[in-house]
Formats: structure tokens, C-alpha cells, sequence
């Protein structure tokens, strides 16, 4: 029982945890969260692409599929 116990707490101070200093480090395709939308495509493609995956009108996703636009992926959902 201690050698598990000993097991257990050895492999909690192991663990090494990822950290960013911001969430803006995250990107994908160049994007990242609090950069708006409109920096990337124009407000005609994004009425355009708009979905009505919600009940109500608070929230809106907006889905790119389009495989020109973007390099490492075949599209992009914004939520």
C-alpha cells in the first residue's frame, strides 16, 4: 500500500502542465481568439456562411469550407 501511495504522489509531481502566457498564443490559420472576424473576411462571406445551429439569436456560428482559403485545414467553424 505505501509503494503505491508513493507511486501515485511520484507521478503527480511528474506531471508537467502546458502553459501559455496568453490565450492569444493559440492560432489556427493565423487566427486567434479576441481578433475579429472582420479582419479576415469581408461581412458579405460572413452573412454569407452564417448557420442556424442555435435556438436563439445570441449566438451565431459561421462556417468556412472553402479549401483556398485556408492552408492547413479544409475549413473553419467560428462560434
Amino acid at each position: 500500500m505505501k509503494k503505491l501511495l508513493g507511486i501515485l504522489v511520484l507521478g503527480l509531481f511528474l506531471i508537467t502542465p502546458s502553459q501559455a502566457d496568453d490565450i492569444k498564443d493559440f492560432e489556427i490559420e493565423g487566427m486567434s481568439i479576441g481578433d475579429s472576424l472582420l479582419d479576415y473576411f469581408s461581412a458579405n462571406e460572413i452573412k454569407n456562411n452564417k448557420k442556424d445551429y442555435y435556438t436563439n439569436d445570441k449566438f451565431t456560428a459561421v462556417d468556412f469550407r472553402d479549401k483556398s482559403l485556408f492552408k492547413n485545414y479544409d475549413g473553419a467553424q467560428i462560434h
